[in-house]
């Protein structure tokens, strides 16, 4: 069967850039056919991903690309401090893009709109189930358990866990991550919400004010670059904005002296070899002691091969 593609024609970057989207994908070029090519030649990058998955068959059968609408972007970027558009608030605090020699940059840059598409239904399906054996119901649990209005959410991922959480409508919540992909995502999902996006690095002092009544961590501290010491500024960063009484929660992939499966080892692997994650010589302890530094009080629990914290008593001045 033909794969659904939508080409965004508008300035977005550049005037006159033409991006394609396969399954969320968005791939730049001067004209519809060449962002075409481009988007056809990243089948074979992720389809290691749907192989690891046991869905290499489902991928193969996909069809050839078949462009059924064009569309204007939703939100266009400015060289501005911030820019509002119509809904969520997006702040852009500006720079192109991370740059490449940031150690924080791998951890970031596989979220591409394609893999963003694929994210739910792959992460936080099999890849969560089967490779690092926590139900997806326990990861939401926590934001169902701790979220509170005027929430921070760092490393919203694709906003599923937001979109689950229980929050009133309208509710202000933002989020914040180095990755544009991730903010236009996010703020296309969650219209209901009074977002406000902020483009920054967790591992650098936070561009927002504060005070969070909340703020959500999951699935980052795997991805930053180690070791745990330097993890630490992160938790630091967060601790800062929040209010007296806030909570902070996440979850996180441990790492090789874990007690992973088989399957779960050779991800493991893999994504460290990758850059995706860096986070080999995270342990249980080391993510307790990072989050004591900043938190009076913190509870941290493993499921499969993850943990699950949260802390409270914030130490602003960590």
């Amino acid at each position: 069967m033909p794969v659904r593609t939508v080409t965004e024609h508008g300035m977005t970057e550049k005037l006159g850039r033409i991006r394609a989207r396969l399954a969320g994908g968005s791939r730049g070029a001067k004209t519809a056919e060449e962002a075409l090519a481009t988007l056809e030649s990243y089948r074979a990058r992720y389809r290691c991903i749907a192989e690891l998955a046991v869905m290499g068959a489902e991928f193969d059968a996909a069809g050839p690309l078949e462009v059924v609408d064009r569309e204007t972007p939703l939100l266009t970027y400015c060289r501005s401090e911030a820019r509002v558009a119509s809904g969520p608030r997006y702040h852009r605090h500006w720079r192109a893009s991370m740059d490449r020699s940031d150690p924080a940059y791998k951890g970031q840059a596989d979220y591409t709109p394609t893999l963003l598409r694929l994210y739910d239904p792959l992460v936080l399906g099999p890849i969560l189930r089967y490779v690092w054996r926590v139900r997806r119901e326990d990861t939401i649990g926590q934001y169902r358990q701790h979220i509170r209005p005027n929430h921070l959410d760092i490393g919203p991922g694709t906003g599923y866990a937001l979109e689950h959480s229980g929050l009133p409508a309208g509710s202000p919540v933002t989020i914040l991550d180095p990755n544009p992909n991730v903010l236009r995502y996010v703020t296309r999902r969650l219209r209901d919400l009074d977002l406000t996006a902020v483009e920054a690095d967790v591992l650098k002092p936070l561009p927002v004010e504060g005070p969070f009544a909340s703020a959500g961590l999951a699935a980052v501290l795997h991805c930053l670059p180690g070791p745990l010491d330097r993890k630490a500024a992160a938790i630091a960063n967060i601790a800062r904005v929040l209010a007296p009484d806030a909570t902070l929660f996440g979850v996180t992939v441990l790492g090789r002296s874990h007690r992973h499966t088989r399957l779960g080892r050779a991800f493991l692997t893999a994504f460290n070899r990758r850059g995706a994650f860096d986070n080999l010589d995270d342990t249980e302890e080391g993510i307790r002691d990072i989050l004591r530094r900043s938190f009076k009080e913190v509870t941290l629990e493993t499921i499969g091969g993850v943990a699950l914290f949260t802390a409270t008593g914030p130490r602003p001045g960590s």
